[in-house]
C-alpha cells in the first residue's frame, strides 16, 4: 500500500476540521458570555459588539465568573504597570 502525500494531507486536514469546528464553537460561546457580561453593565467593552453577535442573556453565574476575570486580569496589568521599572511596554 503506497501513501501518497496528497492522502496524508487529506487526512490531516479533514481531522483538522473536526477539531477547529470544536474550538471555534467554544470560542464562540466564551465571546457570547462576555458580550452577555458586557450588555448587562458588568464591565464596559466597546469592541465585544464587533467580535461576536447578540445572543440571550446568560445566567448570572456565568457572568460574575468573567467579572471575576476581568477585574483579575485588570489589576494584575495594572499593578505591573505601577512598578515603575519598566520604561515602555505594549500590552496585547
Amino acid at each position: 500500500m503506497v501513501v501518497t502525500f496528497e492522502k496524508l494531507y487529506f487526512r490531516f486536514i479533514n481531522s483538522m476540521s473536526a477539531n477547529d469546528e470544536a474550538i471555534r464553537a467554544t470560542n464562540d460561546d466564551a465571546a457570547s458570555c462576555k458580550r452577555s457580561a458586557v450588555q448587562i453593565g458588568y464591565w464596559s467593552d466597546p469592541y465585544i459588539q464587533f467580535v461576536t453577535k447578540a445572543s440571550e442573556r446568560k445566567p448570572p453565574e456565568i457572568s460574575r465568573g468573567y467579572y471575576a476575570r476581568v477585574k483579575g486580569v485588570q489589576g494584575i496589568v495594572r499593578q505591573f504597570l505601577e512598578v515603575g521599572t519598566v520604561r515602555c511596554c505594549y500590552l496585547v
